[in-house]
């Protein structure tokens, strides 16, 4: 859940404060589209370092065309000697880099993000900045560069990683746990072979878990045998159907007497 603060924008960006989550984290992301020509862009670096300095901390992201190259070697098909109007481009750029205390984050997948017609000439032009307190906040993230479809520019998408969002919920009816012979008919049709194999931790590993997850609309035992039945049918024709090794616990029983929505620990 997020809630914008404020918008606002300027020549060639436009940008928006947030909070973000539970924790209402203040973040602060920039989209630009920077023009060709030199000394729009070194005006447009200065009122972004502005911005940066003026509206405070948080998680900083700035995204979008750039219209420039960092480095020589971002740039392909054309004159290897840059002229000097493209130096000082880059050297504005490295200084914008710089000053506003950001990372241009590296890319993945593609060296270039904008390719000519003729496939020859290509850049990396587009470009993802982000703040130390982006990388606190969100954990390790990685820039993809990603297939291209009708236009020039290669699109390219900011991944996080390192979330651990824990075992995925679910909704199950509690009557089946009340059912005395609920343990039993599991046991009868998972049959002889499992539990020479592992045992109570093998009938109540993956397979259980699985019969939880999608016996919700069965509505008597005589229904739910001929359900695992179909299970360990297709079980069988898959190898290792049985390869949990681990031990079941009974969940506690939660909300309404008819549904549960929790999680195996």
């Amino acid at each position: 859940m997020s809630l914008v603060n404020y918008t606002f924008l300027g020549e060639s960006f436009v940008g928006v404060s947030l909070e973000w989550g539970v924790l209402r984290r203040r973040c602060v992301i920039i989209n630009v589209y920077a023009k060709c020509d030199v000394e729009a862009k070194k005006r447009l670096w200065e009122r972004l370092i502005l911005a940066r300095r003026n509206l405070g901390e948080g998680a900083w992201c700035i995204l979008g065309d750039f219209n420039v190259v960092g480095a020589r070697d971002e740039r392909r098909g054309v004159d290897l000697e840059a002229s000097p109007s493209q130096i000082m481009d880059m050297n504005y750029y490295q200084g914008f880099v710089r000053d506003v205390e950001l990372e241009d984050h590296k890319l993945l997948g593609r060296k270039f993000t904008w390719y000519h017609l003729n496939g020859r000439s290509m850049s990396r032009i587009d470009r993802v900045l982000i703040s130390e307190e982006w990388n606190r906040f969100w954990g390790d993230t990685s820039l993809w560069v990603l297939h291209k479809d009708v236009s020039d520019h290669y699109p390219v998408v900011l991944k996080t990683g390192g979330w651990d969002w824990g075992p995925k919920p679910f909704w199950f009816n509690n009557f089946w746990l009340d059912n005395n012979n609920f343990k039993g008919v599991v046991e009868e049709v998972e049959g002889e072979k499992n539990h020479k194999k592992g045992g109570l931790n093998c009938v109540f590993g993956n397979f259980f878990f699985y019969v939880l997850k999608n016996c919700s609309q069965v509505q008597s035992l005589s229904e739910f045998r001929v359900f695992v039945q179909r299970i360990n049918v297709k079980n069988r024709r898959r190898k290792n159907t049985c390869n949990y090794t681990g031990s079941f616990h009974k969940p506690e029983v939660v909300l309404s007497p008819l549904h549960f929505q929790g999680e195996f620990h």
